[in-house]
């Protein structure tokens, strides 16, 4: 007859390989997508970076901030300083509505969990 003491140690065995298995997965993962010369995927990276700065740059064209700001003072390559902000949430949080108020200013940039466009997925 099995005892509730058997049946508790072997769980704690199986939670433990799982996390250990699922930690040395996503170490490998994330170190392929760290390691330079990957080729393929930097140049998908950076055809998505000069994609998603050509719509921003579209919609921000002769717009001015509330202050009578142009937004040049902001972009870094224009030798501004962007004021940076990160919203990290967890499932059902409303996290897509606040997203969808802070696109409607067209001065700020939204992205959409943006680990998709690079096919991760949870």
């Amino acid at each position: 007859m099995i005892s509730s003491k058997d049946v508790n140690g072997w769980l704690y065995v199986l939670i433990g390989g799982s996390v250990m298995v699922t930690f040395l997965l996503t170490s490998r993962v994330l170190d392929k997508m760290a390691m330079p010369g990957l080729g393929s995927f930097s140049s998908k990276i950076d055809a998505a970076i000069s994609s998603e700065r050509e719509l921003v740059a579209k919609d921000l064209d002769g717009y001015q901030t509330t202050t009578g700001e142009k937004v040049d003072t902001f972009l870094m390559e224009k030798g501004g300083s962007p004021v940076r902000a990160m919203v990290a949430t967890t499932w059902r949080s409303g996290s897509t509505f606040l997203g969808d108020i802070m696109t409607a200013h067209p001065a700020t940039f939204y992205h959409y969990e943006p680990l998709l466009h690079y096919d991760i997925v949870q």
